[in-house]
């Protein structure tokens, strides 16, 4: 298989499906005495004494270069990004995030950035899920380090006690225009913190929640979405207990 970044050199790594650094947010130690329990569709979940154990990455998609030189400036940034926001989220602050505070250094790229690893997952997780989705757009913005015009994100939080909390990825739900599809929504889910990925035709717009962003030159903050408008589904989750 060819890397879909680059469309040339062999597929030869995956992408986490959580992130290690993610997972590191949630448990300070993973052993055999205090493992995480990964629930992924099977019988039984799995042991998970390790943030790197290959059960925690998708199928090889990307090659070397691509999932870490080319890429490495929007895991970055998303890591900033997950951070502040997981903070904020914890803390119960849930006013508006100015971008200065996110990326002092650089606002704007930091946001390119940030919606440049969401791309990344977003193809992804579409050729891991056989969604029968173009993903050569992506990658080329990936490549040149531009933005995605259509993928919105959008952020909420939850309560503690309101879901088991740990880290989960949702499926990609498809909304499809006869054999054609218009829009893809994906959830991702870190302890109090989740994220809405929405990766929209603008003639579907009207779908993407309020108070969800793409980078933009005028845009100076971002503010929580209410929980209420975004669609919660998991199948793939990282968590404390076995049940």
């Amino acid at each position: 298989m060819k890397c879909w970044i680059c469309e040339q050199a062999e597929a030869t790594t995956g992408e986490h499906i959580i992130k290690a650094s993610d997972i590191g947010m949630l448990y300070q130690t993973l052993s055999p005495n205090q493992p995480a329990y990964l629930h992924d569709g099977g019988d039984e979940p799995r042991k998970i004494f390790s943030k790197k154990n290959q059960n925690l990455k998708f199928a090889k998609s990307l090659c070397a270069k691509c999932n870490s030189e080319v890429t490495q400036p929007h895991d970055v940034a998303r890591d900033r990004f997950m951070r502040v926001l997981l903070e904020a989220t914890r803390t119960s602050k849930f006013g508006a995030i100015r971008l200065g505070t996110l990326f002092p250094r650089d606002p704007q790229r930091g946001l390119l950035n940030t919606q440049l690893f969401f791309a990344k997952l977003f193809g992804c997780t579409a050729i891991a899920e056989e969604v029968p989705f173009d993903t050569s757009a992506i990658a080329r913005c990936i490549r040149e380090g531009t933005p995605v015009r259509d993928l919105w994100i959008a952020a909420t939080s939850y309560e503690r006690g309101k879901r088991p909390l740990g880290a989960a990825r949702g499926p990609i739900q498809a909304l499809m225009r006869g054999e054609k599809i218009i829009a893809m929504h994906m959830m991702y889910y870190i302890d109090t913190l989740a994220l809405f990925l929405s990766l929209s035709l603008p003639t579907t717009r009207a779908l993407v929640p309020r108070r969800a962003w793409k980078p933009s030159d005028s845009m100076r903050s971002i503010r929580f979405a209410p929980v209420s408008d975004l669609p919660h589904r998991a199948k793939w989750m990282l968590g404390s207990e076995i049940a």
